[in-house]
């Protein structure tokens, strides 16, 4: 045991001499306390080695280190995960050369981690490797030397996400879906829909955000491709999966870091609103325990009456509303994580990571450095990542964190000044809860929002990563991995835009039948007035983009 433990003291006291070649091949020959056989020769095709790594020794490291806990060495066998890690993380470039060898050590660090009950450093890792699975395109069952296939993957990020996601509601607050923010902060909804002009999901897309900001008092930013109306101005040479950080900090700059609007929404072109009845600020009040006082009420002049109508159109089943647990039920002993500190950044994450088509950002200068670092981070993906963007976002929020999950307990070096923690090499280990059970890994600024009141997935994609399938009551659907010119595709985007046109026509007309009740019972309003045109309403400027055919 001191043996192992003082070769990887050694190993990290040299980081800084040694390239990580010599580290590696340090590793192999020192980590001889176990004598294991040199996995299946590696296919020059699935790892080229380069001049930092041989992956073939880097493929051995790993087998031994999944072997020590079997010696019951368990923490060298974190230590040398950990270090075989950090010559690939650092820099992602280097782990690309072979993804599947970095995702496995992800995967078996993870299985170490849940073996000891530490489940968000375990789902973090799991989510840490999907980026580079991504990177790959996906599995090639049968086809790498290395311990790692689909659903081994898979099927425990289910269940830990399962398992973590109950333990999240405790900070959860139960928040009606008309709730505004003191003071009314405004709220942005970004989008740019790179698509010509006529292309049916963008046409669908504008008319779905534009209503759903009619009805609930939110602003649109809307951009199409780079010709013609409302051509974005953005230019940079990247896939267009970029064009959403270009946006948001258009925006933010023309408004001013904490000036015009408090909050700004990201959604994808393929991304539609379907409950009329929520607001994007209930949202952010249910995440954000440090939030400062909300005020209950719908979300324009009628408040009282926008909600009670919802609230009635529900119970009639019109749709599931999705609510956190009873608050009986969320009553504990264990502190708060979130209640000192304010939400930056919400997101939904599914089974393999953060989903970035819909999320939240606050209008602060955490958000100006975030978008900076999120967008430098993309020199290292390249487009050549099938999820370039999203990746580089999970990397500057989570891998040193997610490596520093696995030093609970072991003090290493002070943490970085910047708040998506990109700056210092390494940071110190993460607390735990007073009974020993691990802390989110994530920023405490950022908060992971269930699909259902964010983002759900239609069914293909939600079958394909074990994730939420939309439904009725959920607030976005989001149409992940289905191509727009596809007939399929388009038909879904159809229905979804549909679905929430025809919602919102059946909630104004309970509200503008609810009006002519209260005037005819008033003794202002003759009863024999003629009666209101089917679409009056305070909201009957949304009516323009409801066809009289969708009542």
């Amino acid at each position: 045991m001191s043996f192992i433990l003082g070769t990887v003291q050694k190993t990290t006291s040299i980081c800084a001499a040694a390239s990580m070649r010599q580290i590696a091949a340090g590793l192999r020959r020192q980590a001889t306390i176990v004598d294991v056989p040199d996995p299946r020769h590696l296919e020059s095709k699935e790892c080229p080695d380069n001049s930092l790594i041989h992956w073939e020794d880097f493929a051995a490291e790993l087998f031994k280190a999944r072997s020590l806990p079997f010696r019951g060495l368990l923490s060298a066998s974190l230590d040398l995960h950990r270090d075989l890690l950090k010559l690939t993380v650092r820099d992602p470039r280097v782990g690309f050369a072979c993804p599947l060898g970095v995702a496995s050590v992800f995967l078996s660090l993870s299985q170490l981690m849940a073996g000891q009950g530490q489940l968000y450093a375990a789902q973090s890792l799991l989510h840490m490797g999907f980026s580079f699975i991504q990177k790959n395109r996906g599995f090639r069952d049968g086809h790498t030397a290395f311990p790692v296939r689909g659903w081994d993957m898979m099927l425990p990020a289910h269940s830990v996400k399962s398992v973590l996601d109950g333990r999240n509601a405790r900070e959860w607050r139960d928040v009606p879906d008309g709730f505004r923010l003191e003071g009314g902060g405004k709220v942005g909804v970004v989008t740019v829909c790179a698509y010509p002009e006529g292309t049916p999901v963008r046409v669908l897309s504008e008319e779905n955000h534009r209503l759903y900001c009619e009805l609930t008092g939110c602003e649109v930013f809307f951009w199409g491709d780079s010709e013609g109306t409302h051509a974005h101005p953005f230019r940079s040479g990247r896939v267009p999966f970029w064009l959403k950080v270009q946006a948001l900090q258009h925006v933010q700059q023309s408004q001013g870091v904490g000036k015009g609007f408090e909050w700004l929404m990201w959604a994808d072109c393929d991304a539609f609103f379907t409950d009329p009845f929520r607001t994007i600020d209930s949202v952010i009040a249910k995440y954000d325990p440090a939030m400062a006082t909300v005020k209950d009420g719908g979300v324009a002049d009628d408040e009282n009456a926008f909600d009670s109508a919802a609230d009635e159109m529900r119970a009639g089943g019109t749709g599931q509303h999705v609510s956190s647990a009873n608050e009986k039920e969320k009553e504990s002993s264990k502190p708060r994580f979130f209640q000192e500190t304010r939400a930056e950044l919400l997101i939904s994450d599914d089974t393999t990571g953060l989903n970035n088509g819909v999320f939240i950002l606050r209008n602060s200068e955490w958000t100006e450095r975030f978008l900076s670092d999120w967008w430098q981070a993309g020199q290292i993906f390249d487009a050549s990542h099938n999820c370039s963007d999203q990746a580089a976002m999970q990397h500057i929020l989570l891998s040193e964190r997610a490596i520093a999950s696995v030093d609970r307990g072991r003090i290493r070096s002070p943490p970085s000044p910047s708040p998506t923690q990109t700056i210092q090499p390494s940071l110190p280990p993460l607390p735990l809860f007073e009974d020993g059970s691990d802390v989110p890994v994530w920023p405490p600024e950022v908060r992971l929002v269930q699909q259902a009141d964010l983002n759900s997935f239609h069914k293909d994609t939600a079958e394909f990563v074990l994730s939420r399938e939309w439904r009725p009551g959920d607030f976005i659907k989001h149409h992940p991995g289905c191509h727009h010119y596809l007939e399929p595709c388009i038909r879904m985007y159809m229905h979804a835009a549909d679905f929430f046109k025809e919602r919102a026509r059946a909630l104004l007309d309970l509200l503008m039948q609810r009006e002519r009740e209260k005037k005819k019972e008033s003794a202002h309003v003759s009863p024999s007035s003629p009666e209101s045109p089917s679409c009056r309403s305070t909201r009957v400027e949304a009516c323009q983009f409801i066809p009289e055919g969708k009542a």
